[in-house]
């Protein structure tokens, strides 16, 4: 949408979109959240109706602080929901989600300032 319809609005956004896109493809490194997740995931979706997620449950060990006997618990996609491939994989997706809407909110935030 960014690329292909709001460059129409006006020369000025569209100067401002291919700005900001020449910066995130000069700095991959720092705009990894855009490549690896975003453009990464919506592709996967879109072309191959796959997704990267896993939503069984995980176990997690504790131990108690005194006696250091461990304890598996059981966690199930209320509390994570894991990435399985990619630079990404084991961060939760929903952490991913919050970084690309964050991400979003600034680049959107420095195209319309520009």
């Amino acid at each position: 949408m960014l690329k292909n319809v709001d460059t129409k609005v006006s020369e000025e956004r569209r100067a401002a979109i291919e700005a900001a896109w020449v910066r995130w493809e000069t700095d991959r490194r720092e705009h990894a959240i855009f490549w690896e997740f975003i453009k990464a995931e919506r592709d996967l979706i879109l072309k191959k109706y796959e997704i990267r997620i896993d939503m069984s449950e995980h176990g997690a060990v504790s131990r108690d602080l005194i006696s250091g006997e461990a304890t598996l618990e059981t966690l199930g996609p209320e509390y994570y929901i894991p990435l399985t491939e990619g630079p990404f994989a084991g961060m939760d997706a929903r952490e991913l989600v919050r970084d690309a809407l964050e991400w979003w909110d600034e680049q959107l935030a420095a195209i319309e300032a520009a």
